[in-house]
């Protein structure tokens, strides 16, 4: 194995205890997670999105037809956008069982940063990493 010299994440959290809008949704007090995967399979791209543009709705769901509104006469913009909004709205379904873990393990649990994470039969130890971090967050 090469090692790894530097690492850069976006918008990646490492500590889930405070995870804003994100908490109330994904917390096993509101959130039957077992249901939903059990439910769908592989959660639908759909699901995600809206859980996404919820956090901000007025943002999200209205913004994007307003900033098209505003600036229609341009025809680079007219098309950038339309090509923007089909790429964000082509999603993939994210497949059941890694959303299960992903959610139990980061949201609800917050098994990274408490020591508790494993990946195949390894303890994630976050001490060990030796890699210059950079992790972009806004």
């Amino acid at each position: 194995h090469m090692p790894i010299r530097n690492l850069i994440f976006m918008t990646s959290p490492f500590d889930f205890s405070e995870t804003g809008l994100y908490g109330p949704l994904l917390d096993e007090k509101y959130f039957n997670l077992d249901k939903a995967v059990d439910t769908f399979g592989n959660i639908p791209p759909e699901m995600i999105d809206f859980g996404n543009k919820m956090l901000k709705p007025i943002t999200n769901f209205v913004g994007p037809y307003v900033a098209l509104v505003d600036r229609s006469e341009n025809e680079r913009f007219v098309e950038s956008w339309r090509l923007v909004q089909k790429w964000v709205g082509d999603g993939i379904p994210f497949p059941g069982e890694s959303y299960r873990q992903w959610i139990r393990d980061f949201y609800q649990n917050n098994k990274l940063v408490k020591g508790e994470l494993v990946i195949r039969g390894q303890k994630v130890d976050l001490a060990n990493i030796k890699a210059n971090v950079l992790n972009i967050s806004g």
